[in-house]
Parts: structure tokens; sequence; C-alpha cells
């Protein structure tokens, strides 16, 4: 079953995928009626509506399964595609380093990948000190987490586990053709690059660091610096109506800093959005199907699980729809 589907009937696989993801008229239904149902008929009937954990698991398992569908069926796309994955364990990983480091726990949410997890639920879930998870995670790419002298708080292992990540893929790519590899980098080099802009913002703004000490935690980012340097220059040459603000705020510091970093985030993550959904159409024939759909899936997933949370605690309508990363 390995090969039976060459490029083009995969990314003609990936059209009838991308119709199926949510608009924000759908997640509008979804959030004034408060029934998740609406996007899983039939399949959570039996569950207890209070039980939003369970949910978000089955959730994710349901919105991911078309996804891990194409991993074998596309050669062509498989070796990407398995590099990909293990964006969705990254809070898994972080799950089991703050239980190593004995820090408070409140959701035990468990992304699962199946077949192509990095680690299993089981063995994370046995974790109770830093030194067990770096055995348990010394044969994979995420061993990196610990090539630093300071693993004493949950704050530094949270960024290298974001920044192992970003290494893996980057080694990935490093035998892909040019073409290939900027499409392939491009969104997870975009994502990052503004998330560790906004941890900077958050920690100056809200957790009293200054810029230095700033810097000095999110040294992991900073020694990536090369790979992230044309992401800036792309959103300044990028026309306004996929950068807007963003191009602005880049030109002004004061600006940014001035900004809250929720409303940071969002925005971009819609700028993001936005260039995935063009691209998305750009080219039929080329990977950018695969890997726009990949992320704005990836999305979907969190804006899903943004309003279950929401749910959960009873929020009002409007400031949900407010976050979520759709079209405009």
């Amino acid at each position: 079953m390995r090969d039976y589907a060459d490029r083009t009937y995969i990314n003609a696989k990936i059209h009838v995928l991308y119709d199926r993801l949510l608009h924000r008229s759908e997640y509008a239904e979804i959030v004034r009626s408060k029934n998740i149902n609406l996007t899983l008929p039939q399949v959570l009937s039996e569950l207890p509506a209070e039980d939003y954990l369970k949910l978000k698991e089955i959730v994710f398992r349901y919105q991911i399964a078309g996804l891990l569908g194409l991993v074998e069926a596309a050669p062509a796309y498989e070796r990407l595609l398995r590099a990909l994955l293990p964006v969705y364990q990254l809070p898994n990983l972080k799950l089991a380093a703050a239980r190593s480091l004995n820090q408070p726990v409140l959701l035990t949410q468990w992304n699962d990948i199946a077949p192509y997890q990095v680690l299993e639920r089981a063995q994370l879930q046995r974790v109770s000190s830093p030194e067990q998870l770096q055995d348990l995670l010394k044969d994979t790419f995420f061993a990196a987490i610990f090539d630093g002298d300071d693993m004493s708080t949950y704050e530094t292992i949270d960024v290298r586990i974001d920044v192992s990540y970003l290494r893996h893929l980057l080694e990935r790519a490093a035998d892909l053709p040019q073409g290939t590899r900027r499409i392939f980098l491009f969104p997870v080099l975009f994502r990052f690059y503004f998330t560790s802009l906004g941890l900077k913002q958050r920690l100056v703004r809200d957790y009293g660091y200054d810029p230095d000490q700033a810097d000095r935690f999110l040294e992991p980012y900073a020694l990536l610096e090369p790979h992230f340097r044309h992401i800036p220059a792309f959103v300044a040459t990028a026309p306004t109506g996929l950068t807007g603000q963003l191009k602005v705020l880049l030109k002004d510091p004061a600006a940014l800093k001035d900004m809250a970093p929720d409303a940071f985030e969002l925005l971009w993550k819609q700028c993001l959005w936005r260039i995935l959904y063009k691209r998305f159409h750009a080219d039929f024939h080329s990977i950018w199907p695969m890997i726009a759909y990949f992320w704005l899936l990836y999305d979907q997933i969190q804006n899903l699980f943004l309003i279950l949370e929401a749910f959960r605690f009873n929020m009002e309508t409007e400031p949900i729809l407010e976050h979520i990363v759709c079209e405009a």
C-alpha cells in the first residue's frame, strides 16, 4: 500500500481535506450553540460533556486522522510529514518536564499521533526527575534539550524543547532541494521567530526582566538567528494585504513594546494564516498544498482546544471568536 499514490493524487486528496477545514461562520455556530459535536458528528454522543480533557483528546485524534492517513500513502511526502508531526508532541513533553521538576500539572492531555509518536504516553507518565527525562530522551532528537548546563527550571526546558524541534527540522531539511527546503521550513521558522519575539516581550512587560536578562533566557533561539534572518525581510517586502500591521510593528520597536503580548501573538498568527492560505492555492504541483494544509490544520486544532477551554470556563461568545485564527 505504500506506493499507491503519486504526488498528483495526494495533492488532490490534500485539497479534499483542506475543503473540510472550518470557516469563521462554522466556528461561530459551534461557539454560539456551545456544541463541539458539530465538528464530530456522532463521535461524542456517549461522553459526558463536562469531561473536557477527554473531549480534547478525542477532538485531536478525529482532526488529525486524515493527515495521519497521508503519511504512508504519500511516499513523496512521508519523510517531511514524519519530521513535522512531533510538533504535536511538544505539549506532551512539556508536561513530562513539568512533572520531572515537581511543577503543578493541571491538565494531562495527550496528543496521540500514533503510530508516528517519538515518545509513548506511558513512558512520560513515569518520569519523576530531570535525570529520568534525560535518560528517556537520549536516543531521540529531543536529547538536545540537555545540551546546556542549567536545567533547574521548567521555563528553561520549555524553550529548549521548542528549539530542539526546530533544530530537528533544520537537520531533516539540509539535503532537500533549495526550493523544497525553503517551503518546508518557512512556516515553522515564521512561527518560532515570532514566538521568540513574543516571549521576550512577555518577559520584559509581564515578568520584570530587563532586555539583557530576556536575551540570555532566550539564547537557544538566538543561536538560530541565521535561519530566522529572512523572516523579517519577507514581512517587510510582502504585500500589505498579507502582513499588514505586523510590517508596521517590525519597523517600530516602541509600538511592539507597547502592544499586549496576547494581541501580538494573535496578530502574527493571523498573518501566517493568510500567507498559508494564499500559498495553498498558488501551485497545485508543488509541496505548498501539503505544507500549508499541515499548519492550517494545526491552527484549527488549537482553535478547537481554545473553544473547549472557553466552554469549560463558561466564557462569553465574542471574546472566543476574536481569538480564533482563520479568515477575517
